[in-house]
């Protein structure tokens, strides 16, 4: 959307189905190809491999502009067996995130492997690419050291939201106005973490605090209940879905601050974009922070230990107690409309993109983010 109102013909090739909730102003190109799943979960699957196999026949049919842009490392591996050149867009390391998929492997050599495995992966679709970028700072910087090619930083473009009032959110969630309200977005992956949000709030509790602690997921929240019972939590939480805009507006509304206490590097984590657009207080672990420039209200937590969690939580409540009622400006806005805007996102895409020829003639300069130059690269040997 960022690149089409930027002037750029683009278009977005996608899997022959999607969130049907969804909302989107672009119609995306979905080539016709057996689908036996509907899934939408991250992580792999022989589904989603036999979606990617017969995306490469569709890609070597298809006419198009070169090269691709391939975000992920299925597209990247998409492109390159099917011989189309491609930039590639990492979201993830491969590398890291593989062995999260598979919690009950407890044995440290067959976890080794996998992360052999997930190398190789990151390697193909690295090593085939003309050039390449990441979604954060940090995993860039993780992926040029480990593969030895430059990588951009290509920020997420990130639109405002519509605000809601959080006394009004709050009556419509049935909560206590003067309830500490915590607030955790996403899937409940083994690597996310988000249990801790139940240590967290019993220590609150224990200190004399009525907390909730709100959950907005479209996983499935059985796993949230079996946990609660076998902790034995005798707080309030609730577990609500957060497809939709307007479910998500009245979460953020409602809480004091956001958790994001992934344990895993990754990319950015598109919860701690949504808390920082909605202008929410954000509690952060370091892996979550993508090594992004944060500002405003947010506390990284650099350890995955509960005191320290628990003494950032204390610090950021008291921090944004002080607010006069009605204010709900934290910083968080103004960065991500800084930081994560259409022009930002465009910017930083033509950087990449850019022929060499014209690097050399803007000197590589710096347009809100550092630009490398690399050279062109044909694809190595599979």
């Amino acid at each position: 959307m960022a690149l089409r109102e930027a002037g750029e013909d683009s278009e977005l090739l996608t899997y022959p189905f999607g969130d049907e909730r969804l909302d989107s102003p672009i119609e995306p190109v979905r080539p016709r190809i057996l689908s036996f799943t509907r899934s939408l979960r991250s992580g792999p699957s022989a589904a989603k491999l036999i979606l990617d196999l017969q995306l490469v026949f569709s890609l070597r049919r298809m006419p198009g502009v070169e090269p691709l842009i391939a975000h992920h490392v299925e597209a990247a591996w998409a492109a390159r067996l099917a011989g189309r050149p491609y930039h590639y867009v990492a979201h993830t390391s491969v590398e890291d995130e593989l062995e999260a998929y598979f919690p009950r492997i407890r044995f440290e050599a067959a976890r080794r492997g996998l992360r052999l495995i997930g190398a190789f992966i990151d390697r193909v679709a690295i090593r085939g690419a003309r050039r390449c970028a990441a979604v954060s700072p940090a995993l860039g910087h993780r992926l040029r050291e480990r593969h030895e090619r430059a990588f951009h930083y290509l920020p997420i473009p990130w639109s405002l939201p519509r605000l809601e009032d959080p006394k009004a959110a709050r009556r419509a969630l049935g909560l206590n106005e003067d309830a500490v309200v915590m607030l955790y977005t996403g899937n409940l992956d083994a690597y996310q973490r988000w249990e801790i949000g139940f240590e967290i709030a019993e220590a609150l509790r224990a200190g004399g605090r009525e907390v909730v602690y709100l959950i907005g997921t479209e996983s499935d929240p059985a796993q949230v209940h079996e946990y609660v019972a076998r902790r034995r939590f005798e707080g309030v939480y609730r577990v609500l879905g957060c497809a939709h805009e307007e479910e998500r507006a009245i979460l953020h509304a409602a809480a004091d601050f956001a958790l994001i206490p992934r344990r895993l590097d990754g990319g950015v984590p598109i919860k701690l974009l949504e808390a920082l657009a909605h202008d929410l207080p954000a509690l952060v672990s370091e892996e979550a922070s993508a090594g992004l420039p944060l500002e405003g209200e947010v506390r990284i937590v650099s350890s995955g230990r509960l005191a320290d969690y628990l003494k950032a939580a204390e610090d950021l409540m008291e921090r944004t107690s002080v607010t006069p009622a009605g204010d709900r400006s934290h910083g968080g806005r103004e960065f991500i409309a800084r930081a994560h805007s259409n022009r930002a996102a465009v910017e930083a895409f033509r950087q990449m993109t850019m022929p060499r020829q014209k690097a050399d003639e803007t000197g590589g300069h710096e347009v809100g983010w550092r630009f490398e130059r690399i050279e062109r690269r044909e694809p190595e040997p599979l």
